[in-house]
């Protein structure tokens, strides 16, 4: 990952010089610009320590668990959607979301017999929509911070095609989840099992 960093850089670093800036310049400009995404790093930074807690602590199989026993199979998918969107929001990050939750749900859709492709569908839109409208979200805040604008203004505007789309997207799973259940034999049997290990 380090090496098409450098790489980047001393790319812009080369087009920078050759456009007549001196190397003073791009200095700061590197400095200006590491200043402005370290706030990113350090959510980032806060992230593996939330994956890290959960998964020693026993928080993920307890939603399995649970999971398995509340959630109805005819409105699984949208669920998934919805709940890991709304950790997403509250994290501010889409792969703890995805690590976390996300994993659960893959673990309980698998036992209810859906798709995996269709589960994790509803895990990635999940959580891309929470990640994208989080105020601690790293890229929101990157994205507010390099066009110098205000973050909730940032995130007011994204909301125009951001709820629509992820509106529609929950139809779809609904729809999608309810071909599944009335299509499949669940095995009791399996559900049981999981829910007793």
């Amino acid at each position: 990952m380090n090496f098409p960093l450098i790489v980047g850089v001393i790319l812009a670093s080369i087009i920078a010089i050759s456009c007549g800036w001196s190397w003073n310049n791009v200095q700061q400009m590197m400095v200006n610009g590491v200043s402005r995404a370290l706030p990113a790093v350090l959510i980032l930074l806060a992230i593996g320590m939330i994956i890290g807690t959960w998964i020693a602590s026993g928080v993920i199989p307890t939603m399995i668990y649970y999971g398995m026993i509340i959630i109805d199979p005819s409105w699984f998918v949208p669920l998934v959607a919805l709940v890991t969107g709304i950790v997403a929001i509250t994290l501010g990050t889409s792969f703890t979301s995805i690590a976390t939750v996300g994993l659960a749900f893959m673990a309980i859709g698998e036992g209810l017999g859906f798709s995996p492709a269709l589960v994790a569908g509803a895990v990635i839109s999940g959580a891309y929509f929470g990640d994208k409208l989080s105020p601690l979200s790293d890229t929101t805040n990157v994205a507010a911070a390099m066009v110098e604008t205000d973050l909730f203004s940032h995130i007011k505007h994204m909301l125009w095609d951001t709820i629509p789309a992820f509106l529609l997207a929950l139809l779809l799973f609904w729809l999608f989840g309810s071909f599944e259940v009335a299509g499949s034999q669940m095995d009791a049997s399996t559900v049981e099992a999981m829910i007793k290990d």
